[in-house]
């Protein structure tokens, strides 16, 4: 069981969707004024969103993406991102994949979040470039 402090910040709002989504059980505690005081003396700051667990706590969005990654098997092992390269693959190119049986069944929920990330990085690195020219 995990305990996640929030605010109305976008990166709380993303925090929280992603344990959800993952399927972690954790007790949400909206932070007020009052609790700042108290998060900057016991974390060090006030800053969302804070994920807790009995022996270590994750402060920020990135810190906490992390520790799903960690928990998650194939992150784990360094093939998450090889997963999905080979699901994109296997998508686009269906005869290539069939004959270097190639085969991904599907994503984790993980993996499907990274693929998100991914394609926004994408469009926008393609947008970057279109406005450059």
């Amino acid at each position: 069981m995990y305990i996640l402090y929030v605010s109305n910040e976008v990166e709380s709002i993303i925090a929280e969707w992603l344990l959800k989504t993952l399927g972690y059980k954790f007790k949400k505690i909206k932070v007020t004024p009052r609790t700042k005081g108290w998060m900057l003396s016991e974390f060090g700051t006030a800053k969302t969103p804070i994920l807790c667990s009995e022996c270590s706590y994750w402060v920020g969005l990135q810190s906490i993406e992390r520790f799903i990654g960690f928990q998650e098997h194939r992150f784990e092992c360094g093939e998450w991102n090889r997963v999905i390269y080979v699901y994109l693959f296997q998508k686009y190119f269906p005869r290539h994949a069939e004959k270097l049986k190639i085969r991904v069944d599907g994503l984790s929920n993980y993996e499907e979040y990274e693929l998100k990330r991914l394609r926004k990085w994408i469009f926008q690195q393609q947008q970057a470039i279109k406005n450059r020219r």
